[in-house]
C-alpha cells in the first residue's frame, strides 16, 4: 500500500485511469459512495490479469477486497478466462486471502509469487488434469 494521503490517493487513481497505459482498465473502488481504493484489470483474450488492487488502510479489513475480487472471479467463470495476479513474497496477509479465494500459486521469483484462478485450478482441485498451465 502506498504512504499517499487520501487526496493524494485518490489524485493519483484520478491520473492513471486517464493515462494511456497497455491494456488495462484502472477504476476508483468505492464503498458507501465514498473512493476507497483503486483496481486495475489487464484483459486479454484467455486471462484477466488482477495487476493492482489497493484499498486504503482505514477501509482494509472489511470485505471490500475479497469482494472484488469475487466479482473478478464470476467474470472468469462466466468468460471461461482464468484469473492470474503477482503478489509480493513477503505479503503474507494478501496471499492468504488469495488462497481462501482458491488461488493457487503457479510461480515464484525472487520477490513475487504468481497465482491463479480459473478452470484448470478447478479440474485439479477435482482431481483432473490440468491442461491450461
Amino acid at each position: 500500500m502506498s504512504c499517499l494521503s487520501d487526496t493524494a490517493f485518490v489524485d493519483d487513481t484520478r491520473r492513471r485511469i486517464t493515462s494511456d497505459v497497455e491494456a488495462g482498465d484502472t477504476s476508483v473502488v468505492e464503498f458507501a459512495g465514498d473512493p476507497v481504493g483503486r483496481l486495475r484489470v489487464v484483459r486479454t483474450p484467455e486471462c484477466l490479469d488482477l495487476s493492482g488492487l489497493q484499498i486504503l488502510p482505514r477501509f482494509q479489513s472489511r470485505g471490500i477486497g475479497q469482494a472484488v475480487i469475487r466479482s473478478l472471479v464470476a467474470e472468469a467463470l462466466s468468460s471461461g478466462k482464468v484469473l492470474e495476479l503477482s503478489v509480493r513474497a513477503e505479503n503474507r496477509r494478501a496471499r492468504s486471502l488469495y488462497e481462501r479465494l482458491g488461488f493457487h500459486e503457479v510461480g515464484v521469483d525472487d520477490s513475487e509469487v504468481r497465482m491463479r484462478w480459473g478452470p484448470a485450478v478447478v479440474r485439479r482441485a477435482r482431481g483432473g488434469h490440468d491442461t491450461r498451465a
